[in-house]
């Protein structure tokens, strides 16, 4: 599924919707990885599950078993910077 994403330069670690998630899930496109912790910005810790992506295309460039973390729905989505 092709989804847009905002790149932050901060971030470690990819950020994807429930909806995203249960998508990519139901089509095969991700398995459900381990719940995790994470360290916001401003220091606060927040618990979410984890999918594994298969594939991420970024341009020309494709990665594969990308880690993202599953946010709500109204969530900005991120995409790290490396």
């Amino acid at each position: 599924i092709a989804v847009e994403r905002q790149i932050d330069t901060g971030a470690t670690t990819m950020l994807i919707t429930q909806s995203t998630a249960e998508k990519l899930l139901s089509s095969g496109e991700a398995d459900a990885g381990p719940d995790a912790t994470y360290t916001m910005a401003d220091g606060r810790t927040a618990n979410a599950r984890q999918v594994i992506i298969h594939e991420v295309r970024i341009g020309s460039h494709v990665l594969d078993n990308v880690i993202a973390g599953v946010g709500p729905d109204n969530a900005v989505t991120l995409l790290p910077k490396k």
